[in-house]
């Protein structure tokens, strides 16, 4: 079988999700099986895709994006924080770079995604017959809201509107996909 690893985060990079990616791809080829990974590179300034040399910079695709879609907001939701917007943008980048290395026209059987926002939107680009595996290893939407309670004021309108969003894009990443694979039962449980 022919498989794409897809990770927002970096690969390699210390911590379980870079050793899980990796011990997968190890594991599936001593089996026989073709496996490429994208990602972020590791100053998250670029995506990479391992059958290709070069890298993508991320300006090239977030820049376009981000004027498209920022003048979007402005027209139809111009007080949306300014967190939604650039969480909105990543996703719509790492899709753009995806279709620009070519992943639909690649042959995939198996497109395997590490995260929400990888399965999200790989969901929204893969081609017909192409199973889509998600393994979800932690729950961004709490994350996120630890993070948002740092840095807005509690009760704030823009607190409540970064939770709300944080909840529709993780059930929209664990839901994305034609299976879920959760690591823990806390997980499973959580979702």
């Amino acid at each position: 079988m022919k498989i794409l690893i897809v990770s927002y985060w970096t690969i390699p990079h210390l911590g379980g999700l870079s050793t899980y990616v990796l011990q997968l791809k190890k594991g599936l080829e001593s089996q026989g099986h073709v496996v490429d990974i994208l990602c972020h590179t590791q100053d998250l300034m670029g995506y990479k895709f391992t059958r290709s040399t070069g890298i993508l910079p991320k300006h090239k695709v977030f820049n376009v994006i981000h004027a498209k879609v920022n003048r979007f907001f402005d027209h139809h939701l111009p007080g949306l924080d300014p967190w939604i917007r650039k969480m909105e943008i990543e996703r719509y980048s790492f899709e753009a770079a995806a279709l620009f290395f070519g992943l639909r026209g690649q042959g995939y059987d198996v497109v395997h995604t590490q995260d929400i926002i990888t399965s999200y939107a790989f969901s929204r680009i893969k081609m017909p017959g192409v199973a889509h595996v998600a393994t979800i290893h932690g729950c961004l939407a709490k994350e996120f809201l630890v993070r948002s309670k740092e840095s807005i004021q509690p009760g704030a309108q823009d607190e409540q509107a970064i939770w709300h969003h944080s909840v529709v894009t993780e059930y929209l990443g664990a839901t994305a996909a034609d299976i879920t694979i959760s690591p823990s039962q806390w997980l499973k449980d959580l979702f």
